[in-house]
C-alpha cells in the first residue's frame, strides 16, 4: 500500500506503479530526478511490491500476503522527496540484502557456535529466573502448565518445544527454538517483571546522520528518544501507516551508504541485550544474541507478516553492549570468524 498526503491534507492512494513513477518523477529534483529518468526499470518493480501489499496484523492477513508473494509494505508519505529516497535506498540497498546479509544470515542459522552460545544463554536465564531476583510472575515461564507464550510462540516453534521445555533444556533445541524463545521471554517480562528489559539511556544510542556547519556529511551516534525519532505510526485515521522518516539522521545514515532497513533502530534487539545483561551473558552470549535475531529475521521470519530488523538495525543497537561492529561495513564471516570475539565452546 503506498499513499501520498498532499499539503491540502487530501490523502493519494496509488493503484498503478506507472502512475507512482510518474507523479514521483515530476515532482523532485537534482539527483533524484536524474535517478528516477535512468532507472526506471528498476524502480517499477519496487513502487509495484509497496502498492500491492496487503494491510493487516492478524495471522490471516500475514497469510493472505504470505500466498500472494507480498511483503508488508504500509507506507504513507507526505513529501515527494521522502518517497524517492526511500525508492532509492531499497534500490541501493537490494545487492547487499540479496548477497552478503542472506548468506551471512544462513551461515548463522547453521552454525553451531552460535547455537552453543544462544543455549548457554537460556541456560543463564533460567537459572536467574530461578533465583531471587526471578518475581513470581516470571517463574510460571518454567511450569509447562503455567508457561504461556509470547508473540513468536505459536507461530515459529518447533513441535513440543514449549518456552518451559527450551528454559529448562536449551541443550535439546536447535537455533531457531532458542531464539524465538529467547525473543518470547523479553516480550512477556515487559508485563511480569518490566524493568529486566528496560534499555537504559546510556545505551540506547544509533548511528546518525547529519550535514555540519561547512556542508560535510556527519556521522555520530545520538540517543533514540523512542520509535518516533524515526518513524510514523498508525493512528485512528490511518491505522496502517508504518512509515520511516526518510529525514529522520538514523534513516539517512543508512540509506546514504546504501545499506538495507526496513523497521529502522532495533528497539527490540535493545529489550534482548538488556535482558542478556540482567542474565549474566558473555561477551560472546551478547554477540551470538545479535546475530542470531539478526538470522531469525532474515531466515526463518516470514517478511509477510510484520515488518523485521536488517543487520545494521540490530547491529547497531547490539554495538551499546561492546557487540564488535563497523557501521555500514559487513564481516567476511559470522562469529567467530568475523574479525570479532573468538572463543572456542
Amino acid at each position: 500500500m503506498l499513499k501520498f498526503r498532499g499539503a491540502d491534507g487530501q490523502t493519494l492512494q496509488f493503484t498503478d506503479a506507472e502512475e507512482a513513477y510518474a507523479a514521483i518523477r515530476d515532482n523532485v529534483s537534482g539527483g533524484f530526478k536524474v535517478f528516477f529518468i535512468h532507472a526506471k526499470r528498476d524502480i517499477i518493480p519496487i513502487l509495484k511490491t509497496w502498492i500491492a501489499a496487503l494491510p493487516g496484523d492478524t495471522p490471516t492477513d500475514w497469510d493472505a500476503r504470505k500466498a500472494a508473494g507480498q511483503q508488508r509494505h504500509l507506507l504513507a508519505f507526505g513529501d515527494y522527496t521522502n518517497i524517492a529516497r526511500a525508492v532509492m535506498g531499497e534500490f541501493l540497498a537490494s545487492e547487499a540484502l540479496d548477497g552478503t546479509e542472506t548468506r551471512l544470515a544462513r551461515d548463522t542459522v547453521n552454525s553451531r557456535y552460535i547455537a552453543a552460545h544462544l543455549a548457554a544463554l537460556v541456560d543463564k536465564l533460567r537459572l536467574k529466573i530461578r533465583g531471587p531476583s526471578g518475581s513470581s510472575a516470571l517463574k510460571t515461564l518454567l511450569d509447562e502448565k503455567t508457561c504461556g507464550a509470547g508473540p513468536y510462540q505459536p507461530l515459529f516453534r518447533k513441535p513440543g518445544a514449549n518456552l518451559a521445555r527450551v528454559l529448562q533444556a536449551p541443550d535439546a533445541h536447535y537455533f531457531q527454538d532458542l531464539v524465538v524463545t529467547l525473543h518470547d521471554v523479553s516480550d512477556l517480562m515487559k508485563k511480569k517483571q518490566a524493568d529486566i528489559v528496560k534499555v537504559p539511556g546510556d545505551k540506547l544510542y544509533g548511528t546518525w546522520f547529519s550535514i555540519n556547519d561547512f556542508g560535510k556529511p556527519e556521522y555520530g551516534r545520538r540517543r533514540i528518544e523512542g520509535t518516533e525519532a524515526f518513524r510514523y505510526k498508525g493512528d485512528e485515521s490511518d491505522p496502517d501507516r508504518y512509515t520511516l522518516k526518510e529525514h529522520s539522521g538514523f534513516v539517512m545514515a543508512a540509506r546514504v551508504q546504501g545499506i538495507p532497513l526496513w523497521a529502522g533502530p532495533s528497539l527490540t534487539t535493545g529489550r534482548l541485550m538488556r535482558m542478556a545483561e540482567w542474565a549474566g551473558a558473555s561477551a560472546q552470549e551478547y554477540e551470538a544474541l545479535a546475530w542470531g535475531i539478526f538470522a531469525f529475521w532474515n531466515q526463518c521470519y516470514p517478511t509477510s507478516s510484520t515488518w523485521v530488523h536488517r543487520f545494521h538495525e540490530v547491529m547497531d543497537m547490539a554495538v551499546n553492549w561492546g557487540v564488535p561492529f563497523t557501521p555500514f561495513t559487513y564481516p567476511k564471516d559470522i562469529p567467530p570468524n568475523a574479525g570479532a570475539l573468538r572463543s572456542r565452546v
